[in-house]
């Protein structure tokens, strides 16, 4: 691993809170970038938290729900005048439900979370990349 990799750049991560989220942006910080991350989960964002300062590493966590442009704003705010790095990595597949058991509702939420969610944050951040003439946008899907 380069610690030096990524110093100097701005990372928003969704989904920090756990999983490839939270691997992504310890990952991220620990090669030098600062890192604003997001979960829906207050008690994920709480114990992730804790790891990366013991990790003593440059990561910011807030709980946001990417579904709501409010929330999106804000970290895109939180992240400062420049972007470098998009990870979109949350998602969900609410109880792993066979198809023939998903309601409409949820449907509608793993849709929210897992596609808008991923454009409404691409397109704040874009127009931040565009205005400082490069970033690297990736979507775990």
């Amino acid at each position: 691993m380069d610690e030096t990799r990524h110093v100097g750049r701005v990372a928003i991560v969704t989904g920090a809170g756990s999983g490839i989220g939270r691997a992504t942006a310890l990952r991220l910080a620990r090669e030098g970038a600062r890192v604003v991350g997001c979960d829906v989960n207050p008690g994920a964002v709480d114990e992730t938290t804790g790891i990366f300062a013991q990790a003593k590493v440059d990561c910011e966590l807030v709980v946001a729900d990417v579904t709501l442009q409010p929330d999106v704003d804000r970290l895109v705010k939180l992240a400062g005048p420049r972007v470098d790095i998009l990870a979109n990595v949350a998602g969900i597949m609410d109880h792993f439900i066979p198809l023939g058991e998903l309601d409409d509702a949820m449907w509608n939420r793993v849709m929210d979370v897992n596609v808008t969610g991923v454009m409404r944050l691409t397109r704040s951040v874009l127009l931040v990349m565009e205005k400082q003439g490069a970033g690297a946008i990736a979507t775990v899907a």
